[in-house]
């Protein structure tokens, strides 16, 4: 039974830090760094 629980309150926890993620425009950001080093990578950014 403990285990049930653990898994319950886990995927609360990870959806709660998504969702304040999402809100904050992290993933915006997160998106905006993997592009520039990804343009580094094939030689065409600064």
């Amino acid at each position: 039974m403990r285990n049930r629980y653990g898994k319950w309150a886990l995927l609360a926890v990870a959806l709660i830090l998504i969702l304040s993620g999402a809100l904050l425009g992290q993933a915006r950001e997160v998106m905006r760094k993997a592009m520039y080093i990804c343009l580094e990578c094939m030689g065409l950014g600064a």
